[in-house]
C-alpha cells in the first residue's frame, strides 16, 4: 500500500483518519466539498492521479436521524446513489486495487430479531421509515461485490452498526439518536422542563460503536490483510432499548426529570444488532463501553 484515501470527513471518516495517524505511509482525507461527489468528472479526476495500489474508503454520504429520514427520503436516495455510483465506477474505471465501503446496518431486512449475519442480508425487506437511505447503500454493496466477481479486485463492505463519538452541533433534525438525546436534555436542563419527550416508544433495541473503536476496527482490517472477504460486519459494545439509552444518558447529564415516550410510531426497526464473530476472530473488540462513551460526551 502507498497511501491511505479517506474520502469523508464526518464522525466516521475522522476517527479513521486518526486510527492510523502515526502510521509511515501518507494519509489523505477527502471532504465532499473538496472533491464533488455528486460529480462523476471531479471524483474521475480526484483518483485519476492516485496509484492502483493506494487504498481507498468510502466513508461519505448524507444521513440523519428518523425525522430527517421521512421528511427527505429524495434527497438520502439521489444523493447517496450518486456518490457511490461515481465513487465505485470511477474507482474501477481507474484500476484502483483495494476498497473499502463503510455500510450503514440499515441495509439490513426489519425483521430479523436476532445479531444480523451477512447472509441475512436478502431474507427480508428493509426499514420503511429509513429507505430511500437504505437503498442507496445496499446498491454500494451490490456494486462492490458485483466488482469483485467481474474484475476480481480486492474490494471489501464493511457493514457497521450504530457509530457516535464527538460531533459539531447540527439540526437536531438530522442528529442520529445519541447527540439527539444529549442535546434533548442539555435543553430540558437549560429551560428548566421537568419532562423529556423522546422519539417513538423506547422499546427498538440498538447497539452503539464509539467512533474511535471503529477507527481501530477499518486499522485491524487493513493490517491483517482482510481483503479476501466481500462482506463483513462490525458490531457494538453492548445492545440496549432506546429508553433505557436515554436513562444512561439522563443520569449522566444529572437530569432528574421525567423521560416520557410515543404510543407508537417513529420507533424504527423493533432489533437491530450485528453479529461480527468473525471479524472479532482477528483480535480486535470495542475498547470504549457505552457508558464510558457518553461520559465522554457530556463533560
Amino acid at each position: 500500500m502507498k497511501n491511505l484515501i479517506v474520502f469523508g470527513k464526518g464522525l466516521i471518516g475522522n476517527s479513521i483518519l486518526q486510527s492510523f495517524a502515526s502510521e509511515e505511509y501518507p494519509i489523505v482525507s477527502v471532504a465532499t466539498n473538496e472533491v464533488d461527489l455528486l460529480d462523476y468528472i471531479a471524483i474521475d479526476n480526484f483518483i485519476s492521479n492516485l496509484d492502483i495500489d493506494d487504498v481507498l474508503i468510502f466513508a461519505a454520504g448524507l444521513s440523519g436521524g428518523i425525522s430527517f429520514n421521512l421528511n427527505n427520503p429524495l434527497d438520502l436516495y439521489s444523493k447517496n446513489i450518486r456518490m457511490i455510483n461515481n465513487f465505485i465506477n470511477a474507482a474501477a474505471d481507474r484500476k484502483i486495487k483495494n476498497v473499502l465501503n463503510i455500510v450503514p446496518a440499515c441495509v439490513y431486512p426489519a425483521n430479523l430479531n436476532q445479531r444480523a449475519k451477512v447472509e441475512d442480508l436478502w431474507q427480508g425487506p428493509m426499514e420503511k421509515s429509513s429507505l430511500a437511505y437504505s437503498t442507496a447503500k445496499i446498491s454500494g454493496v451490490v456494486g462492490v461485490e458485483a466488482l469483485r466477481k467481474q474484475l476480481g479486485f480486492n474490494w471489501t463492505n464493511l457493514i457497521v452498526t450504530n457509530v457516535y463519538g464527538p460531533h459539531k452541533r447540527i439540526d437536531s433534525k438530522q442528529m442520529h439518536v445519541i447527540p439527539a438525546l444529549i442535546e434533548k436534555f442539555n435543553q430540558a436542563k437549560a429551560n428548566g422542563n421537568k419532562s423529556v419527550q423522546i422519539l417513538g416508544d423506547g422499546t427498538p433495541v440498538r447497539e452503539f460503536l464509539y467512533s474511535s473503536d471503529l477507527g481501530l476496527a477499518v486499522h485491524s482490517f487493513i493490517e491483517n490483510d482482510l481483503w479476501t472477504i466481500p462482506t463483513m460486519n462490525i458490531a457494538g459494545s453492548e445492545a440496549v432499548s432506546i429508553l433505557d439509552l436515554a436513562k444512561i444518558i439522563a443520569d449522566e447529564m444529572n437530569y432528574e426529570g421525567e423521560i416520557l415516550v410515543e404510543k407508537s410510531s417513529n420507533n424504527g426497526t423493533s432489533i437491530k444488532l450485528l453479529d461480527d464473530s468473525i471479524f472479532r476472530e482477528t483480535g480486535w473488540e470495542p475498547r470504549v463501553d457505552l457508558a464510558q462513551g457518553i461520559s465522554n460526551l457530556t463533560k
